[in-house]
């Protein structure tokens, strides 16, 4: 009778590690979100590929660190439904940010398939600037899985697999390729004329359509926003440009010269933290929309536009020349 219950004990007593390593590894493939930093404070889970819509009041505007499985990545959004500005993790972060910190509302963690079909690639071989194709990946640095539009093609929509998950892009020589918001070529517009490790917080994870356009069919598209003046000269260029972080970097705006802009718009209203100014040019900033409030004027790119004007800014008008 005795042998039978050391039996019985050690059956339950077996059965029991196995269902907390079960719950052990089951936490571990998770992307989680934490309270406070360094991984303190409550904590809520999101499985692998699981999206929650709103991450519930507990945690809602209150996450400061993340951690993050290998092979995935966490996307939070400011607001629940998946709006407002995305950020996007890759590795466990002891503390998410100033933009982001008590600003999640809603989250996906997104982590690699291993499906694949024609027009998809899991590999990560190189497509050199010779290739005759313009190459989408899912991941930075030219990772995960891969769509290959040939050149002078275009892909209406990038298929399931690929929307809203490119991170970074191949293009060959004398090419570019012109990367759409929404299906059919609709939305916001990005252009890249080289290969990009990251295409940038406003267009990662937001691509559904594409035109890889070389040789004579080549334009120069632009763009309301754009991500790629980091150029410390600027004294050529047209516009003036606002941008959402320090140091000329984040989301922008373009003010063309002699032009102003009564609502900077939502994704960077009361965000701007550097600006860049034309020579002979002047941005006027104001606090609030249709140039009210507050106001004043920027004669100089400045990498930072001050604690006083940090996060406040809502209108602006570029005026250069005699104007």
């Amino acid at each position: 009778m005795n042998k039978h219950k050391k039996i019985s004990s050690a059956v339950v007593y077996g059965i029991a590690l196995l269902c907390l390593v079960s719950i052990q590894l089951s936490f571990a493939s998770s992307c989680k979100l934490y309270e406070d930093a360094n991984y303190k404070g409550d904590k809520i889970k999101i499985h692998k590929d699981e999206k929650l819509n709103y991450v519930g009041k507990h945690m809602n505007d209150r996450a400061s660190s993340i951690k993050v499985p290998d092979g995935c990545k966490l996307v939070t959004f400011e607001h629940a439904d998946f709006k407002g500005h995305k950020q996007v993790f890759r590795s466990n972060a002891s503390f998410v940010g100033n933009q982001t910190n008590d600003s999640i509302s809603s989250a996906k963690c997104k982590c690699n398939s291993l499906n694949n079909n024609d027009s998809y690639n899991n590999s990560s071989s190189n497509h050199d600037n010779n290739a005759s194709q313009c190459v989408l990946y899912t991941d930075a640095n030219y990772q995960g899985q891969t769509r290959l539009i040939k050149k002078n093609r275009e892909a209406k929509f990038v298929g399931n697999r690929l929307n809203d998950k490119a991170s970074s892009i191949k293009v060959p020589g004398g090419c570019e390729l012109i990367a759409f918001e929404d299906a059919d070529f609709r939305g916001h517009k990005q252009v890249f004329r080289s290969n990009t490790d990251y295409v940038g917080n406003r267009t990662n994870d937001s691509i559904s359509s594409a035109r890889c356009k070389c040789g004579s069919s080549n334009n120069n598209g632009s763009s309301s926003y754009d991500n790629n003046h980091h150029s410390s000269n600027y004294n050529d260029v047209n516009q003036c440009i606002l941008y959402s972080e320090l140091n000329y970097r984040g989301r922008n705006i373009l003010i063309d010269k002699n032009k102003e802009r009564s609502y900077v718009g939502d994704k960077v209203n009361d965000k701007i933290s550097s600006v860049k100014v034309p020579s002979n040019c002047k941005l006027i900033v104001y606090e609030d929309a249709n140039f009210r409030g507050n106001e004043t004027v920027f004669r100089d790119t400045l990498s930072f536009v001050g604690k006083r004007w940090d996060n406040r800014i809502s209108s602006a008008e570029c005026r250069c020349g005699k104007y």
